[in-house]
């Protein structure tokens, strides 16, 4: 699969070191040039801080976009207009609204929308999946779930804590995996 990452933060390299041997790092877009060339450089690939020129690269099969949560609808509608599969960071829209704009673009372009849900992947989860999905333990009829963030000095300002930048708090920014894994344990996912 070739590959751009537009947001080369803490998550879009995350994300660029989780890519699997056969696939390649094209190009790597962050509005702060510096931060996509350095992440660009460990992964041999190309930068800039345009994301139009992850549009127009034909190369491109898959953008993961790894950007604050308020840009990424106008970011993955545009990819996905532009024949790209996309992989979005969670949540995948602000609201309801915002995840549905995205679903309903993919589905008039006949593209992929993947969420990063990366919880799914931990051991633990696996493990716990495959023993609801054996039957061993029975029906679900109930989950208690609890996530913590150690938080830090000045966290409420930091743009995870605004409703614009974020949508919701913590149970858009950190919740959200807790309403995943509940949904994916009882078969109820969605994309």
């Amino acid at each position: 699969m070739k590959v751009a990452i537009i947001g080369a933060g803490l998550i879009g390299n995350k994300r660029a070191c989780a890519l699997e041997t056969q696939d390649e790092l094209i190009i790597v877009c962050d509005k702060d040039l510096k931060k996509a060339e350095d992440m660009a450089t460990s992964f041999n690939a190309d930068y800039t801080d345009n994301y139009q020129d992850i549009l127009s690269n034909e190369i491109v099969e898959t953008v993961i976009i790894s950007v604050i949560n308020k840009y990424t609808l106008p970011l993955a509608v545009e990819c996905l207009e532009n024949d790209k599969n996309i992989l979005c960071e969670k949540p995948l829209g602000r609201n309801s609204n915002e995840s549905k704009e995205i679903m309903n673009a993919a589905s008039r372009v006949n593209k992929i929308v993947k969420t990063g849900f990366n919880h799914r992947f931990h051991p633990s989860i696996i493990k716990a999946k495959s023993i609801i999905e054996s039957g061993q333990i029975g029906d679900i009829i109930n989950m208690r779930c609890r996530y913590g963030h150690g938080g830090r000095p000045g966290m409420e300002k930091e743009w995870r804590c605004s409703k614009d930048l974020c949508g919701g708090g913590v149970l858009i920014d950190q919740g959200v995996h807790l309403i995943d894994l509940c949904r994916w344990f009882t078969d109820k996912e969605v994309n």
